[in-house]
């Protein structure tokens, strides 16, 4: 049984970094809809973000939004206040991932993918985006 339930396992996490994978391609892309782009199509009414009230594109969404620069400070120093380290990360390295050389670098795309995938899916849903169920879907994922 515990095998089948292994079995299991590794399919879901398959899926789920599956999932991951598709969602940044899209925003490595261009393709990720947002507000602006469902608006541009006719699909939308409006252009802006229900929580700022200005236009919704991948960069503010992601980036600039300061509704969730709050939440983005606590992804960014939740993990680095054990250590005594500070991560400042570019517009660009949040948007389409860290290139350079950075300890951990991997980890930290990782998070942030997730991060964004969570408050893409929140944002979605029209629900409140929070860092700890945020931290609790970390560690059920990963």
């Amino acid at each position: 049984m515990s095998s089948k339930l292994t079995k299991l396992t590794r399919c879901l996490s398959g899926l789920l970094k599956a999932q991951l994978l598709m969602f940044q391609f899209k925003i490595l892309h261009h393709i990720l809809p947002t507000n602006a782009t469902l608006h541009r199509f006719g699909i939308k009414e409006h252009n802006h973000c229900h929580l700022c009230a200005e236009k919704q594109t991948l960069a503010r969404l992601f980036a600039t939004c300061l509704m969730l620069s709050y939440f983005g400070h606590v992804l960014l120093t939740g993990g680095t206040e054990k250590n005594n380290t500070t991560i400042t990360l570019s517009e660009e390295q949040i948007l389409y991932g860290i290139t350079d050389t950075l300890p951990r670098g991997l980890s930290l795309n990782l998070c942030i993918i997730i991060a964004k995938c969570y408050i893409y899916i929140a944002l979605k849903m029209r629900k409140v985006i929070s860092w700890m169920p945020f931290w609790l879907s970390l560690e059920i994922k990963y």
